[in-house]
């Protein structure tokens, strides 16, 4: 019975979400109708549903939910960020007056940057294969990625992340939704590297450490 449950739950959760997150960024307009009306709003609403189901079906995250993983708490920060970080901006360009100018060459940046951010983090995973995960476990045969996108940067996919935060306010032209990315959102990621990092050096001891010496955290040249 319990197996029948979680194979229901798994088939039906992409549609979930999906529905979970149109619910969230249409109805944060509180005007859903105008924000269909509007084509950009519509492009960034489909890439993040696209992404969301390539994530969904990618390995690693389509049992996310029933494995039993010690880490899985520590994405209840990000996901919070991810949603009220989403949500803020497009409250802010329905309701409010204008915090940053609202000119269609700010939104393209705000799509191409949420893009490029989307393009890294897919390269990322790519780059792990069957090793990617979003949970704090090793898989059989799993071993340190060195290659790819992880030559010289540790954490590339938070990288991303961090131009899919930027990207997705500056759609919307919110300087509200930027400073919450900023000081709410990439600090989410921060503390998810720092329980990672923890993690991988128990895993992989000194392989790790000096994997370490010779490459940034997540910030190329920077940190």
């Amino acid at each position: 019975m319990a197996l029948l449950l979680d194979s229901l739950w798994q088939r039906l959760l992409l549609p979930a979400r999906f529905v979970f997150f149109t619910v969230i960024f249409l109805g944060a307009s509180l005007h859903p109708l105008e924000a269909l009306s509007d084509p950009l709003t519509g492009i960034v609403l489909s890439i993040i549903l696209l992404w969301r189901a390539y994530e969904h079906v990618s390995i690693g995250m389509k049992t996310y939910r029933f494995l039993k993983d010690p880490g899985k708490h520590t994405m209840v920060l990000p996901a919070l960020s991810l949603w009220i970080g989403c949500a803020w901006p497009i409250f802010d360009y329905y309701n409010l007056p204008p915090t940053l100018p609202r000119v269609f060459g700010l939104r393209i940046l705000g799509v191409a940057l949420l893009c490029l951010g989307i393009l890294i983090r897919y390269i990322s995973i790519r780059t792990l294969g069957r090793f990617f995960t979003a949970h704090l476990k090793v898989n059989e045969g799993r071993r340190l990625i060195q290659e790819g996108i992880y030559k010289n940067l540790q954490h590339p996919s938070y990288f991303g992340m961090i131009f899919s935060f930027v990207g997705l306010p500056l759609a919307f032209c919110s300087l509200y939704g930027l400073t919450y990315m900023i000081f709410i959102g990439i600090p989410s990621i921060l503390f998810r590297i720092n329980l990672e990092e923890s993690f991988l050096m128990e895993e992989f001891g000194n392989e790790y450490v000096e994997y370490r010496k010779h490459t940034y955290k997540f910030i190329p040249f920077l940190y």
